[in-house]
């Protein structure tokens, strides 16, 4: 696990100092030090191109090191082979779990190793057999850039369900003939491209400020600048979904794109880009469904792939059946080879939030070796480091427990497995089971909005309904997934028109391919990265999850929430554990903005700011007058907005980081 960063430079000037200086390098290396501490390296190269214009590439790369220590270092190159390829240089992030088998693949086909068994020369390799098709090969979490003499191109690419990430910003390409973005900007003939991409949202935000500050101050030209200029402004429009969500698919910027899941791109010598994507829904049609035992099989062999590491491994183990199927999994392998697993649980701050009895009798029941961790959480001073970290509002109050897990987990171990995704493929949410009833009998909820119900505890079945209720009547399954539904959206920003929305036959393929990448897995990689620590997620096997998207809800809610994976789990887990009401890894986040405290301090000192908000909703008439009626009835009692509130600061404290810069 590691981090990448680059700049791709097409202009009239020879010097590489000049055309990308070290100083704009340094700003990236900076925005992913934490996620490696274990090595530094940058690599340049130039190349004539038409006319006067020359194309300077730089890759920046931090390591942390997992597999082959002494062997992979990066940015890594292969030199040219023959007269018909040219070098190709790498700077990749994750890890690639089928590795030893793609290396024997390519020896079949005649290429030679450096390495005893980097995962990295495996990609350099494979993409020079393979080009473009290379994603096709692998089965890894990753983000990687890549760049092709041969082709005078540079290659971006990502895992297909998202799990690390890769930011980017293009000035000045236009699409290549044929390909089809029209949500991508493009300012056509321009006289100079720049590409700048990193695994930091606030790396690449950073930087083009710095190109358009220094632009302006060198007499860059005038388009050139602009477009530097509007790359960072706020998207019209975008700031309403992380409002209501807490997070959204790409970025707030007009500019700084998000690599998609899946997806490849590339930009060449000509200033032309390309795209192409493999989604999930794609792969799905082609795939079987899942029953319970097939379930269960290729959870065990994803387990098996993610146990090689040359750095000692754990498993987060939580109270519920996710987690306790991988740990039971690992648990197995290991001891065929004279190992034990290590298991982790954080004892968290409140009873009514912690699992830990239940994830010790898992622990028991395995035969793992298991630690309950005790933390002193900083809940005030974590939350504004790892927003401005991450450089986006992300508004989900579970990143400060991961946090708390992964620092706590580091100072034993330097991998971590996970059971992210349970919930997302195997249809673990209640809203899975509303989505049905609204579904079903919308009209009837529409009406039964008019009762008096309660909300003051979120968890109650009162609020539970309410909430049902007013998705009826208000924009259907998002608002069931929303921090601040319509209604209470609406008193916030002024023209925030909704209409009444479809709810999707399977909700639980919405949540996989939006839910899971734009919130969770950004949250896990923020959360875990910040301390550099590997988690990898074995429910995120490739075949496992087209063959979940395959699945049919009804197939998937057979037996209640998460049916088929509990099946799965009988057996191997504790009927406590299978049968069992998990209380989610959540924080009392509503108790500790009600009482006196650092969080209640940040709270009125972020959202009482009379910039708080600024220029994020111009045009839309945003109230905040409205905020401090929240943060009234929250502290009457009348309503827990807790999470609400939580959203808020997250992006107060961003907007303030972002108009520093």
């Amino acid at each position: 696990m590691c981090g990448i960063a680059g700049i791709m430079r097409i202009a009239p000037i020879v010097s590489p100092e000049v055309a990308i200086p070290e100083r704009w390098l340094d700003a990236l290396d900076r925005s992913i030090a934490a996620r490696g501490p274990d090595g530094a390296g940058r690599w340049r190269t130039r190349m004539p191109g038409t006319g006067a214009s020359v194309t300077h590439l730089a890759l920046v790369h931090r390591r942390m090191a997992i597999i082959d220590p002494a062997g992979g270092a990066q940015p890594m190159v292969l030199a040219p082979r023959g007269t018909a390829d040219g070098a190709v240089a790498i700077a990749f992030n994750g890890c690639i779990y089928n590795h030893r088998a793609l290396r024997e693949e390519l020896r079949a086909f005649g290429h030679e190793f450096a390495t005893d068994h980097s995962d990295t020369e495996v990609l350099l390799h494979g993409h020079r057999q393979w080009g473009r098709s290379l994603q096709d090969h692998l089965e890894g979490m990753y983000a990687a850039a890549l760049w092709d003499e041969s082709e005078r191109s540079l290659v971006l690419m990502r895992d297909m369900v998202g799990e690390k990430p890769l930011y980017f910003a293009a000035i000045g390409t236009r699409h290549a003939p044929g390909d089809h973005a029209p949500d991508e900007p493009t300012a056509g003939d321009a006289p100079e491209t720049l590409v700048v991409f990193a695994s930091s949202a606030a790396g690449v935000c950073t930087v083009l400020r710095l190109m358009a500050r220094e632009g302006a101050d060198a007499g860059w030209a005038s388009d050139l600048v602009a477009g530097l200029e509007r790359a960072t402004r706020i998207e019209r429009g975008s700031m309403l979904r992380w409002l209501a969500f807490g997070w959204d698919e790409g970025t707030p910027w007009e500019g700084i794109r998000e690599l998609k899941p899946g997806q490849i791109a590339w930009f060449d010598a000509e200033s032309r880009t390309g795209r192409r994507r493999v989604s999930i829904e794609v792969e799905s049609r082609r795939s079987l469904p899942l029953n319970a035992a097939v379930a269960r099989s290729l959870l065990e062999r994803s387990v098996e792939q993610r146990l090689e590491a040359d750095v000692p491994l754990g498993c987060f183990l939580s109270g519920g059946i996710d987690s306790g199927l991988i740990a039971a999994a690992a648990q197995r392998l290991l001891a065929a080879r004279g190992e034990r697993l290590r298991t982790f649980t954080m004892r968290m701050p409140d009873a009514a939030y912690d699992e830990s009895e239940l994830a010790a009798m898992t622990a028991a029941r395995i035969g793992s070796d298991h630690t309950v961790l005790d933390v002193a959480p900083d809940p005030a001073s974590d939350l504004e480091s790892l927003i401005q970290w991450l450089g986006l509002p992300l508004g989900d109050s579970s990143l400060l427990p991961t946090h708390w897990l992964s620092r706590a987990v580091r100072r034993e171990v330097k991998v971590a497995l996970s059971g992210d995704g349970g919930d997302e493929l195997f249809a673990g949410y209640e809203r899975h089971v509303a989505a049905r009833w609204l579904r079903d009998a919308g009209f009837a909820w529409r009406l039964l909005g008019h009762l008096p119900w309660s909300e003051r505890d979120p968890k109650s079945v009162s609020a539970r309904l309410a909430r049902l209720c007013a998705a009826a009547r208000g924009a259907g399954y998002a608002d069931l997934v929303a921090i601040f539904p319509t209604r209470l959206r609406q008193q916030l920003v002024r023209t925030d028109d909704h209409a009444i929305c479809e709810v999707p036959r399977e909700p639980q393929r919405v949540d996989l391919e939006t839910y899971l990448p734009g919130d969770l897995l950004r949250k896990v990689d923020t959360a875990s990265m910040r301390v550099a620590l590997e988690v990898r997620a074995p429910m995120m096997d490739r075949e496992l999850v087209w063959r979940a998207a395959a699945t049919p809800a009804r197939a998937l809610l057979k037996g209640g929430r998460k049916g088929m994976l509990r099946a799965a789990a009988r057996g191997v887990l504790s009927r406590e554990v299978v049968d069992g009401r998990k209380s989610g890894f959540a924080i009392p986040v509503g108790k500790w903005l009600r009482q006196p405290g650092a969080m209640r301090d940040l709270m009125h000192a972020s959202l009482g700011a009379p910039d708080a908000f600024g220029g994020l909703f111009d045009g839309e008439g945003f109230r905040p007058e409205a905020v401090a009626c929240l943060i009234q009835d929250h502290a009457a009692g009348r309503h827990d907005h807790g999470q609400r509130l939580y959203a808020l600061m997250a992006m107060a404290i961003w907007n303030r980081w972002r108009t520093g810069l």
